[in-house]
């Protein structure tokens, strides 16, 4: 029998865009509602290291990856400073260059696999004109480290701190969109403009790959309806290149 083998390893505004995280949630002022619906996808790859007991990298595999992730939010304003989120995301995460071998000694025999993760991650936030917060619930066998589902992390939260139409600090999540290839599941960062209808985010990424990493997000008003997400993650594990890009869109419609 065949047993799949790694070693274990170690994204807001009050005029406040419904963006993915880590750029946070916003709602026109003059909008009671809006009902946002997102597509993102992304590829790269993710390391798994060997390392001693004394944590010695001795070697290293690279794993390609692709995702696609769908989201679904509605805002509602509930005073004239802040809103609720109600929001479900899903996605796909493929693994390919999985190293399996046989446990039988009469035929000791490596070969390579591949392995899907899918998650779903219902949510809640409430914005406010200084300060925001969320959390939800993670579903399915999305694992918390690489190799192991059993560790799966099962909440999406965030914390921002700042006025989300200027300069804030973010903490999230497993709130990603695409979970992996836009950063990886934990961001904590800086939020900031970058035009009259762009946002960035730049910070440092951490879970589901070997180490810290540089995460950076744009966030592009194409229009006033549709958005263009841009996210990248850079890192790098014993000498290999660790991370991976994406790209989607969002569409809001306002609701009354």
């Amino acid at each position: 029998m065949f047993t799949p083998f790694l070693i274990r390893t170690r994204r807001i505004a009050i005029r406040t865009c419904l963006a993915v995280m880590p750029l946070g949630v916003a709602l026109p002022e003059d909008k009671p509602g809006e009902l946002t619906l997102g597509v993102h996808g992304g590829a790269g790859q993710v390391v798994t290291v060997v390392r001693d007991c004394s944590g010695k990298a001795l070697s290293s595999r690279a794993h390609p990856l692709k995702e696609l992730s769908g989201s679904v939010q509605y805002s509602r304003r509930v005073s004239d400073s802040a809103f609720i989120v109600f929001g479900f995301r899903a996605g796909q995460i493929d693994v390919d260059n999985l190293l399996s071998y046989s446990f039988d000694p009469a035929d000791p025999t490596e070969s390579t696999s591949s392995v899907t993760y899918q998650y779903y991650n219902p949510h809640i936030s409430i914005e406010g004109l200084l300060a925001g917060f969320g959390i939800g619930y993670v579903g399915g066998d999305l694992p918390g480290v690489f190799d192991e589902i059993e560790n799966q992390i099962s909440f999406s939260s965030h914390l921002r701190l700042g006025r989300s139409v200027g300069k804030y600090f973010l903490i999230s999540m497993n709130e990603n969109e695409p979970l992996v290839s836009a950063g990886g599941p934990f961001n904590m960062g800086m939020g900031y403009p970058i035009s009259t209808r762009g946002r960035g985010f730049t910070g440092v990424s951490a879970a589901f790959y070997d180490g810290l990493g540089f995460a950076q997000h744009f966030e592009i008003g194409l229009t006033d309806a549709l958005l263009l997400d841009l996210g990248f993650r850079l890192g790098q594990a014993h000498s290999e290149f660790d991370g991976a890009a994406s790209i989607g869109f969002q569409y809001r419609i306002p609701t009354n």
